[in-house]
């Protein structure tokens, strides 16, 4: 069954919608019945594709409304592959090894149609949309500052528009590393406080103290913070990931 491209792309953006992102594995409950269908299980029930043999259609994935808006970020997320044309043009393909992903993507993305041996690709497709742009903007960011070091070390440092670029969950201490711009200026802090539903492009205000003047990427000067408090809107985050004090702030 051959399916037009952006159609299924169309639909793999309602499921990762409808998700709240990208499911490769279904989430069991406790009896075992399915809590979260994956997205690609989602683009099989929509394309009627004969995959599930149940009736009940509780126990089916969701059968899902295509809108004029989901087949308007198809159409974006095919266009922002097409910045992989010159790469797959130059790629040399390697026996018994497969294009990189994003070579693959794009290759996928800018058939006519598909079948539903493509459907793993099409189904992630938004995600790597997202994520690709986010890293983009992010980059963008940051090469486009013109981030000059606050404060001396030491100083107490207030800052109301702190523009998170990121905020990712430490692999060495429990807690999160972010960093953020705010009029230009680039600011890096860890924090052990619990900052799960930090995104990046969140708008934060912090308070702090200067620990060191330091450079991103050896070239972009970013002021480093310790004990550091924030304040998200009306939030305020207190809540530690664990007892303890702030002696890996000062660390860090």
């Amino acid at each position: 069954m051959n399916i037009d491209t952006l159609e299924a792309i169309a639909v793999a953006v309602a499921a990762y919608e409808y998700n709240g992102g990208y499911i490769k594995e279904p989430v069991f409950g406790e009896l075992n019945d399915i809590q979260k269908w994956t997205n690609k299980d989602i683009m099989y029930s929509y394309f009627q594709l004969d995959h599930y043999s149940v009736r009940d259609p509780s126990k089916r994935p969701p059968l899902l409304k295509i809108t004029d808006e989901h087949r308007s970020q198809a159409d974006n997320i095919r266009a922002y592959t097409k910045k992989n044309l010159f790469k797959a043009l130059s790629y040399e393909p390697k026996e018994n090894n497969y294009p990189p992903y994003d070579i693959s993507m794009f290759q996928k993305l800018n058939q006519e149609t598909v079948t539903y041996k493509d459907f793993g690709f099409i189904a992630s497709s938004p995600y790597y949309y997202t994520n690709n742009k986010q890293r983009d903007e992010i980059k963008d960011a940051v090469e486009n500052s013109q981030s000059q070091h606050i404060g001396v070390i030491g100083s107490k440092v207030v800052v109301d528009n702190l523009k998170v670029l990121r905020s990712n969950y430490s692999k060495n201490f429990p807690g999160y590393v972010v960093q953020g711009i705010a009029d230009g200026n680039l600011f890096l802090f860890f924090s052990s406080y619990d900052l799960a539903d930090i995104k990046p492009f969140d708008i934060i205000s912090i308070t702090g103290r200067v620990r060191d003047h330091i450079l991103e990427k050896e070239k972009y000067p970013m002021t480093k913070l310790n004990y550091v408090s924030i304040r998200k809107g009306d939030q305020t985050y207190e809540k530690r990931l664990d007892v303890r004090t702030d002696s890996l702030s000062a660390l860090f």
